[in-house]
């Protein structure tokens, strides 16, 4: 019974710092490199490499469901990064109407794209000490 709860704590706590590590970086990303107007190789990389750092952190510190953590991860820092990014544009244009708009669907097809992202991480993290 004691393992059970020990592999909770941990889960919750992998989860929690690759939230806080791709929180802090999708913050940071969409601050200086700008909301993904302009895409260029540096902007890809990047966009890339958030997800995939954030669950290879949480595959480091859980190896017995980093899958699932890793996907679990990738969700959230997918929809963190579209709220920062839609606050970051209400913000900058007031008037802008989101309706309709191709924005959306990509950032909704983002939050996906960082889930398999996160998790291939995660799965790496979890083979990186094996």
């Amino acid at each position: 019974m004691g393992k059970e709860k020990e592999t909770d704590v941990m889960d919750s706590v992998a989860i929690l710092v690759g939230l806080m590590v791709g929180g802090i970086f999708s913050y940071f990303y969409l601050t200086t490199m700008g909301i993904l107007a302009s895409l260029n190789l540096w902007n890809l990389i990047v966009f890339l490499t958030i997800p995939t750092f954030s669950g290879f952190v949480s595959g480091l510190i859980s190896r017995k469901n980093a899958m699932k953590n890793g996907l679990f991860v990738g969700l959230l820092n997918g929809t963190i990064l579209l709220l920062i990014t839609l606050f970051i544009l209400i913000a900058e244009r007031p008037e802008t109407t989101l309706q309709g708009d191709q924005f959306i669907l990509f950032y909704i097809m983002t939050i996906f794209l960082w889930m398999m992202l996160s998790a291939t991480g995660a799965l790496l993290g979890k083979e990186y000490y094996k």
